[in-house]
């Protein structure tokens, strides 16, 4: 994609002809700042494709995204909020971790996983409400979120992974229901 000097590059506008990002794509691209807005044409986002961009503030993600795949926002410490759209099952492997002023998340109906390491370390997270259709939570998902004080899982979670809430020391209010 963009090979060359990391550091010049401070603005990113994704144009509405793009459809796919692909691996990598600006990885450690750490000057690209503010808000990212990835236009609903984009209809697939590879691994780890702004991991390291620690200076984006927030990311309006397309409407045609199915899967956030593994690591596509992991280290962009300077997140501080994400819409995740209807549409999206799944969150990858540590695709948010180290996200550590990460306190905002709007999940959307249609997510049913969210894997491995997915908001390992995000540190801001202080409550979050997980929709009725998950159903999968994998290890170490919400590893030291040390401030994480309530989580809603609903009924239909049938599997939640080592180790997914260790390091949750304000984690106080731990609901296991249906809500609407």
């Amino acid at each position: 994609w963009i090979y060359g000097n990391r550091e010049s590059l401070t603005t990113l506008r994704i144009g509405e002809q793009v459809e796919s990002i692909p691996y990598l794509a600006f990885n450690n691209f750490y000057n690209i700042s503010g808000e990212i807005v990835i236009p609903n044409s984009v209809m697939y986002i590879g691994e780890s494709a702004f991991e390291g961009c620690s200076n984006i503030t927030s990311v309006s993600l397309s409407e045609s995204l199915t899967t956030i795949n593994n690591g596509v926002f992991s280290e962009c410490s300077s997140l501080v909020s994400i819409n995740i759209p209807e549409g999206v099952t799944s969150i990858g492997d540590y695709a948010f971790n180290n996200c550590g002023n990460l306190s905002s998340i709007e999940f959307p109906s249609s997510l049913e996983t969210i894997n491995y390491q997915t908001f390992y370390n995000c540190s801001s997270l202080s409550s979050l409400m997980l929709p009725n259709s998950v159903y999968y939570i994998g290890a170490y998902a919400f590893y030291n979120c040390s401030s994480l004080e309530s989580m809603s899982i609903p009924q239909s979670c049938k599997y939640i992974g080592e180790y997914a809430f260790y390091g949750c020391e304000a984690l106080r209010y731990l609901s296991f229901s249906d809500y609407s």
